[in-house]
């Protein structure tokens, strides 16, 4: 593979996107020694990846962060061994290529050319042009399209309007105006004004289900190009509601929803995080990215096993209303787990915020059904086990937009069914009865071993009683 790299900002926000972060590999033996490399921490000077203009031209300045999120690789090496250089070398070229390729929102240049990404694919809606993409890019497309249609619309690639959308109005409430910052205190949750229905309703008919998305997308294998044909319904539903285009346009989102938007929001990580492991199988190290996805690469070096806590929802929330509740513990319990596995979380945490409505308050996150154009509130994450990150992050995204313990593992079967994978899941449950907050995890049998207390063996960092529990789920 040739080495590329992406720019990166020199500082870079730690955000939780899930519930699940390392906790006990950082330990090791007298013999070993663990390295831990952010992206950004690295600088090569080979194969630079650019953020461009759309004719390919750098604009200076300019970085983008990877998938949005830090991510990091941490490994072991025997002691007085050193870093290995080149190992951290390729992850950073590679991950940054897989950044760049899978991006929606920048162009970037390579080599003084333009780089076809999945955001050159997008501008070419409607225009009969056939995008010729990186192999990569083009099997990644036609892998989370298939894998979208088996789901029963519970993930889609063609939500990328519904996704603009969202991710405004979240990102605006992380900064809480002063008209809401006293309720959300009082509340421990934050608060914010919902989007109008109008809006919704917009970016949910502009964003094509997986079964349409079939028949708008062409690819040809021949020169791995892809055409992103037109949709007259799509069209007619934008010329008929163009004032509500335009109202989003003007609006202080300056969003234009005109146009269909695919994303690989839901699967580029995972499938970046597959795509190095594939070609790095001979070391043992994690690969944390954004917390949403974590595989394990290997067996330890110092004969331990990997432990990754599970933290605990309502601590995230309360820190988020600016009243955080310090008698509620970060985590409570966390999973241990030994050799090679691909950790994947779906959750609202960082990226949310509650909307007043009906006398009450509702829960409106990131992970969105495509045919509601809303967020499913059910459950506070779900997380699988599974010998593939690409299909992972998938999975749990799917997940998410269930209403049942029965429904999502009906679909989980499904899903292991069309993937040829074995997974195992967990699901967290929030509940806040008259003010008592209490969390619930539901486990699949084969984890019923692999989940231990940390009140149990972390007395001295986690000296209160759990507000978790968990829950085999039996067949």
């Amino acid at each position: 593979m040739k080495k590329f790299r992406l720019v990166f900002g020199v500082a870079l926000t730690f955000l939780l996107a899930s519930c699940d972060f390392e906790i006990g590999s950082s330990t090791a033996s007298s013999n070993y020694v663990n390295y831990t490399i952010s992206l950004n921490q690295i600088s090569d000077e080979k194969g630079w990846v650019h953020i461009s203009d759309s004719d390919g031209n750098i604009i200076e300045g300019e970085y983008a962060d990877p998938f949005d999120s830090t991510i990091y690789i941490k490994y072991q090496q025997e002691k007085n061994s050193g870093h290995d250089y080149d190992f951290e070398d390729a992850f950073s070229n590679e991950m940054g290529y897989y950044s760049a390729i899978f991006d929606r929102h920048n162009y970037y240049s390579y080599e003084g050319k333009l780089l076809n990404n999945v955001r050159v694919i997008n501008e070419s809606y409607g225009t009969g042009e056939a995008v010729v993409v990186p192999d990569i890019l083009y099997s990644a497309l036609k892998e989370a399209l298939d894998f979208s249609l088996i789901t029963n619309d519970k993930f889609s690639i063609g939500i990328g309007n519904l996704s603009s959308l969202w991710d405004a109005y979240i990102s605006t409430a992380g900064s809480i105006p002063s008209n809401y910052a006293e309720e959300s205190a009082l509340q421990q949750r934050l608060i914010y004004t919902d989007v109008g229905s109008s809006y919704v309703e917009l970016a949910r008919n502009t964003s094509p289900t997986p079964e349409i998305l079939e028949s708008m997308l062409v690819f040809n294998d021949e020169d791995k190009s892809i055409t992103f044909n037109s949709n007259p319904v799509i069209d007619a539903y934008v010329e008929e509601h163009s004032d509500v285009v335009n109202q989003l346009k003007i609006s202080s989102t300056a969003l234009d929803l005109s146009k269909p938007s695919i994303t690989l929001g839901g699967f580029g990580k995972g499938a970046a995080t597959q795509l190095f492991a594939d070609d790095h199988d001979d070391l043992s190290y994690l690969i944390n990215s954004g917390n949403s996805s974590i595989k394990c690469v290997n067996e330890k070096l110092d004969g331990t096993d990997w432990e990754l806590s599970v933290a605990n929802p309502y601590y995230y929330e309360a820190s988020k209303s600016g009243n955080p509740d310090y008698t509620i513990n970060s985590a409570d319990i966390y999973l241990v787990r030994g050799g090679s596995f691909d950790l994947s979380t779906s959750g609202y945490y960082e990226q949310y915020y509650y909307a007043y409505k009906d006398e009450g308050y509702v829960l409106r996150h990131h992970i969105l059904n495509p045919l509601t154009g809303y967020s499913n509130d059910y459950f506070a994450s779900t997380s699988v086990v599974v010998a593939d990150s690409s299909y992972a992050d998938m999975y749990t995204t799917a997940l998410m937009n269930t209403s049942s313990i029965s429904e999502a593992e009906n679909l989980r079967a499904t899903m292991d069914e069309f993937t040829g994978l074995s997974s195992e899941a967990y699901y967290l449950i929030n509940k806040n009865v008259n003010g008592e907050k209490s969390t619930t995890c539901y486990a699949s049998s084969a984890l019923e071993d692999s989940f231990h207390f940390l009140t149990d063996d972390y007395q001295n960092s986690y000296p209160e009683d759990p507000i978790t529990t968990i829950e085999v789920i039996r067949d």
